[in-house]
């Protein structure tokens, strides 16, 4: 056994990874980033590496990866409560969980990246798929509320909103037969989790659409809608349009940003 137990630690962490099937082992994402280094403390302190006695584990942790899932589907008349509460507990719950166990310990360390997979199916709603939808939408909100606890450190904690083709998605693409899976491969969403799991990741509380080569940003927007000083249910139901038009619209960072919109003095 060696002296020092945080050093097994790390010599355990260097042990070599089997490159994923599908990944044909020879593109590697041009990043200006040292992706060892990254992989290494990715997988320094996961599950099923060597437990050193006198050591806690979740001391060691500078980054994070929330990806457990499963689904239930169903229209949501027909779901029950357990049903939901089976998809919340492994989605929502357990990235919850997850954090609340490991940012004390980035916090003491003053540095941590967290990235938690979420869903377009959150942002944007699917039918017959209520506990996955409302499971996601949760690690929205909840991505973006540890960010902001922690904005006053070196801790980073994003989403991804990915797509791909595995064994989870099988049954979604199985009803989808027109979309070609072919390029929905897992290897194209690594190098964005590795970015955002870098010390030089620049992101805070955001939402990264994730797909066959194509990153962009998933975001809540707010405009100024229509304003009234003595606003009835008929003026609503008369401007609609114009309560629905994007023009002029923000990105709040944070709830209270949206106040500026409105006229309260």
């Amino acid at each position: 056994m060696p002296e020092d137990p945080e050093a097994a630690l790390e010599e355990a962490a260097l042990e070599p990874v089997a490159p994923s099937a599908g990944s044909g082992g020879s593109s590697k994402p041009q990043l200006p980033i040292d992706l060892k280094k990254t992989l290494d403390q990715l997988l320094g302190h996961v599950p099923g590496l060597p437990k050193v006695p006198g050591v806690q584990l979740p001391q060691s942790v500078t980054n994070q990866v929330n990806n457990a899932g499963n689904a239930i589907t169903k229209p949501i008349w027909k779901l029950s409560t357990a049903d939901m509460r089976a998809v919340l507990d492994v989605h929502l719950f357990g990235t919850f969980w997850s954090m609340r166990a490991a940012l004390p310990h980035m916090r003491a360390r003053g540095y941590g990246r967290i990235v938690n997979t979420a869903s377009a199916l959150g942002a944007f709603g699917a039918p017959h798929s209520a506990p996955y939808v409302a499971a996601k939408a949760g690690i929205i909100g909840l991505t973006r509320t540890a960010a902001l606890d922690n904005s006053g450190v070196d801790i980073r904690v994003n989403a991804i909103a990915p797509i791909a083709y595995t064994a989870l998605a099988k049954d979604f693409f199985d009803h989808h037969p027109t979309v070609n899976v072919e390029k929905l491969s897992t290897a194209t969403v690594s190098p964005v989790v590795l970015y955002l799991a870098h010390e030089t990741c620049a992101l805070n509380g955001e939402l990264l659409s994730v797909a066959a080569g194509r990153v962009a940003r998933i975001c809540m927007i707010t405009a100024p809608g229509l304003y009234s000083e003595h606003l009835t249910s008929e003026q609503v139901a008369e401007n609609l349009e114009k309560i629905m038009d994007p023009t002029g619209y923000i990105v709040p960072a944070k709830s209270m940003d949206q106040y500026q919109l409105l006229k309260l003095n």
